[in-house]
């Protein structure tokens, strides 16, 4: 039976009769399925779709009741609604590549290996982060910069000599566009470490598929009269990163702390992203979410956040059959500390390093601060689970309290889906 409220959900479609199953897309099939075998569980986010208006939204499940028979289950709405092709989501098989140009490749999030496609043509000109043999069309990619009008001429980019920001393949260093302060990626040892312009060219690949204001926005790329490389011309901004912004939010020494409802913001935009990115087709797995990765500029009403740097990013295609981990140890999946072969990425790694990110908004502290990385690195050989120390948490009401300990589950496949880690913070901040 459906009540007067669900049936509102699907007009012009005959409910009564169906099996909740045939309302929630294929991927999300599986999740309804564990719903209602576990007692312990008492919610899933699945998306919901009207075969009939070809449309999908977000949908709270929630198990509210249970005999030895039967269990009853509340829908509510969480998510807008949206035009899908309704065939291919409710089969979860491949969604239509119709309208997303050469740069689009096409898989289900949570489909069966065999769902997983190939990478397009486009993207085996870039570098394959697994296959050192892969050989990278340099030309090829610079013509497709080209055709998409970010292929910016060197001469009207002015670089500064300063270093503002490095990491192990990259060097940052500001300049101007045209009279507008940029900041200028180029790989840290040009055209002697293939690793570096490696990472340069991967997050080319990565950041012309994605667009979203919590992201540093894209400008275009540059190639060096003098040296031939390529580099990435993104927004300049001097924010801290997370943990500086902890610190001091404005700056100051003796300035106040964030308060729980800043705090909350920097974890609902963090979630915006990782949505974008593991929702992507198919799902962009970011690999390397950190502290360091996430700045935060003190604004009103509320702060704003960019995630940075997808040197190491990988989508969820058949060449990449594991994962190029480069993480920092305190948020890296315990998948990735096992003994063999690294498995294939995947979103539930992000999710990991995103529960660290919650335990140091809700702590001050970086997860596993009492403990070496040899010290993880052992207890995950010898299959022991373990945790960051959860006292150590200031705020401990709403979703601080059980969500950063679900997305660091030792087993991926009981990691939630970032749109219930979503809903969730969402729900928590509604309440406030």
């Amino acid at each position: 039976s459906a009540s007067d409220q669900v049936v509102k959900l699907f007009p012009g479609t005959d409910i009564v009769g169906l099996r909740v199953a045939d309302l929630v897309s294929g991927p999300d099939k599986q999740r309804l399925q564990r719903l209602v075998q576990a007692p312990d569980r008492p919610m899933e986010i699945v998306q919901c779709v009207d075969r009939t208006a070809g449309e999908a939204f977000d949908c709270k499940i929630i198990r509210y009741m249970h005999s030895s028979k039967t269990v009853w289950l509340a829908l509510q709405v969480v998510g807008e609604r949206h035009a899908v092709v309704t065939e291919e989501v409710l089969s979860g098989g491949r969604p239509s590549a119709s309208g997303q140009g050469d740069a689009d490749e096409v898989e289900s999030l949570l489909g069966p290996a065999s769902s997983i496609p190939d990478t397009t043509y486009t993207g085996r000109m870039f570098p394959n982060l697994v296959n050192a043999s892969h050989e990278i069309d340099r030309n090829g990619i610079l013509a497709i910069c080209q055709e998409e009008h970010c292929l910016i001429p060197s001469n009207q980019i002015e670089v500064r000599d300063a270093e503002v920001a490095s990491g192990s393949f990259w060097q940052v260093k500001s300049g101007s566009w045209k009279g507008t302060p940029v900041a200028i990626k180029t790989s840290r040892c040009l055209g002697s470490n293939m690793s570096s312009a490696e990472a340069i060219l991967n997050e080319l690949r990565m950041l012309r598929l994605v667009r979203h204001p919590c992201l540093v926005q894209f400008f275009g790329v540059i190639v060096s009269p003098s040296t031939n490389a390529i580099s990435l011309i993104v927004e300049s901004t001097q924010a801290p990163d997370l943990c500086a912004y902890l610190r001091s939010p404005s700056g100051v020494a003796t300035g106040p702390t964030p308060g729980e409802s800043e705090r909350a913001r920097v974890l609902l935009q963090i979630c915006w992203v990782m949505r974008h990115l593991h929702t992507h087709d198919p799902p962009i797995v970011h690999g390397s979410l950190k502290d360091a990765n996430v700045v935060v500029t003190r604004g009103s009403p509320y702060p704003k956040v960019k995630v940075l740097d997808f040197g190491c990013a990988q989508m969820r295609t058949r060449s990449q059959t594991r994962v190029r981990d480069s993480s920092s140890w305190r948020y890296r999946a315990p998948e990735l500390w096992q003994e063999e072969d690294p498995p294939a990425p995947t979103p539930t790694m992000d999710i990991f390093a995103l529960g660290g990110l919650m335990f140091l908004l809700a702590s001050d502290t970086k997860p596993f601060s009492m403990i070496t990385s040899d010290d993880v690195f052992f207890a995950v050989r010898l299959n022991r689970p373990v945790h960051p120390n959860w006292e150590d948490q200031k705020f401990t009401q709403g979703f601080w309290l059980d969500l950063p300990r679900s997305c660091m589950q030792h087993n991926p496949r009981e990691r939630p889906h970032i749109r219930h880690v979503q809903a969730c913070v969402e729900n928590t901040m509604a309440e406030a």
